[in-house]
């Protein structure tokens, strides 16, 4: 007999959704404009950013689904083998998210550069 989802749960799941769904819109919407504007970084720079960090995600996503999998291949029979990396997840995601939208005062153009690699290349493992 399948489960039932009850309301609460529905508005759980969506509410949970919601908050990542704002997240990742908020980055994707604005970071540019924020590299470019704010940080001065130029927009060929800052695109080639966003190649090398999708790039990234092409090789390390599949390896860190491989290690999820061999770290946790017995759920317990409670069906949330993958909770622990959600729940550790969502604080790392939470402050990378910040991390990206916020430099150092100081930093030269090549230092804000390195900042914006690593800040959004984090962010896009946290995500």
């Amino acid at each position: 007999m399948a489960k039932i989802l009850t309301i609460a749960n529905r508005v759980g799941y969506g509410l949970g959704d919601l908050a990542n769904t704002l997240s990742f819109g908020m980055t994707a919407g604005f970071l540019l404009v924020y590299y470019t504007d704010v940080l001065g970084i130029s927009a060929a720079a800052a695109g080639t950013l966003f190649l090398v960090a999708r790039i990234w995600d092409a090789i390390n996503d599949p390896m860190m689904g491989a290690l999820c999998d061999k770290l946790f291949q017995k759920n317990n029979g409670t069906g949330d083998k993958f909770r622990p990396f959600l729940l550790k997840g969502s604080w790392l995601l939470l402050v990378t998210s910040v991390l990206v939208f916020w430099a150092p005062e100081g930093l030269s153009d090549t230092q804000k550069l390195i900042w914006a690699y690593v800040t959004y290349i984090a962010w896009g493992m946290c995500y």
